[in-house]
């Protein structure tokens, strides 16, 4: 079963890798991403996805600049959001007896939930408790996260360091000493089941990294502050989330939200990104306008690549009615879509 998940997941890499060839059952030829291939050909195709004999997982190598590393770790480098789905297709797979728990929501909270006492974040400072003059503080500032959010935002020092007093980690990821925003995941009851951390560097090649050590729980942010009986909102990413009322972040994964029974769909809004370019995105929301949600649809001549782009480049205040005047189910969903999508 393993193997034909990665199968799945490398078809759908396709858009992904330059130069893309299926040359067997369970082999691929592409351009490496890692060294571009070759500067003076640019059709050269010297990097492999192959089954070894006898194994039961896939892996990457570069017959120009050797790079070689296991299949999972690839897609990780690739598209993080595939190899979110990745990792909760093959956790399924493999723990069928300690799947993600079907969560029943027809007994709503009619209000958010205190946290329970999770001692590893006293230790850290929230973003509200740093001086103006901390580079986490100018960060959140400039993209103007809503000041009344910032307590829910941490700074660690050392992201890996201090994780590790959670969950042991390499002593290759213990070299890494960067100092990352810190957004704790709790669940429906206000326990702490895993953290985000993201980066301050722009030029990062992991703007997030995200540790959740109870798997049974949908890796959904910030669902411990929902009030179901009023309208929800439904973000792809965490700091997008901040900007709207009553609103958790699917982390995109949008499939998650199928695990959790008993929803009134009429009551929520799902917002996905603003990247008629990209093939997962589009895929998503097509999908999630087929399963019957309700999808909010980037107007054309927004620019903007998601919530958080838009409040910094528009100033717009009426956030809320901005969605909601563009937010369709059903038929005039699609409508909206496939004009979106031709961008």
């Amino acid at each position: 079963m393993a193997i034909a998940t990665e199968v799945s997941y490398m078809r759908r890499l396709n858009s992904h890798l330059r130069n893309y060839k299926e040359k067997g059952p369970n082999l691929w030829e592409f351009s490496c991403p890692y060294c571009g291939d070759s500067k003076k050909d640019p059709t050269k195709t010297r990097g492999f996805i192959f089954l070894p004999s006898g194994k039961n997982t896939h892996f990457f190598k570069c017959h120009n600049c050797a790079k070689a590393l296991g299949f999972s770790k690839f897609l990780k480098d690739q598209n993080a959001t595939l190899h979110k789905e990745y990792r909760l297709e093959t956790y399924r797979e493999l723990n069928p007896d300690g799947d993600i728990k079907v969560i029943d929501y027809s007994q709503k909270q009619t209000e958010a939930k205190a946290h329970k006492v999770f001692e590893p974040l006293k230790e850290l400072r929230k973003v509200s408790q740093l001086p103006h003059a901390h580079p986490a503080k100018q960060y959140v500032t400039a993209r103007k996260i809503p000041p009344e959010t910032h307590y829910k935002i941490y700074w660690v020092d050392n992201f890996n360091g201090w994780y590790n007093t959670i969950v042991p980690l390499s002593e290759k990821e213990l070299a890494h000493t960067e100092g990352r925003l810190v957004f704790p995941y709790f669940d429906s009851d206000g326990i702490c089941f895993g953290v985000a951390g993201r980066s301050l560097d722009a030029e990062t090649t992991r703007r997030y990294i995200i540790h959740v050590w109870d798997k049974t729980k949908p890796g959904l942010y910030g669902l411990d502050q929902i009030v179901w009986n009023k309208p929800v909102y439904i973000t792809e990413g965490q700091i997008d989330s901040l900007f709207l009322p009553n609103a958790f972040a699917s982390c995109g994964m949008f499939s998650h939200i199928e695990h959790m029974s008993g929803l009134d769909r009429d009551n929520i809004t799902l917002i996905t990104d603003n990247q008629p370019r990209n093939k997962q995105v589009v895929d998503n929301t097509e999908k999630l306008i087929k399963n019957g949600w309700r999808v909010m649809i980037w107007p054309v001549h927004i620019e903007s690549k998601d919530i958080n782009d838009y409040v910094i480049t528009s100033g717009e205040k009426e956030l809320v009615k901005f969605v909601k005047d563009h937010a369709y189910k059903g038929g005039a969903a699609l409508l909206h879509f496939n004009n979106w999508k031709r961008l």
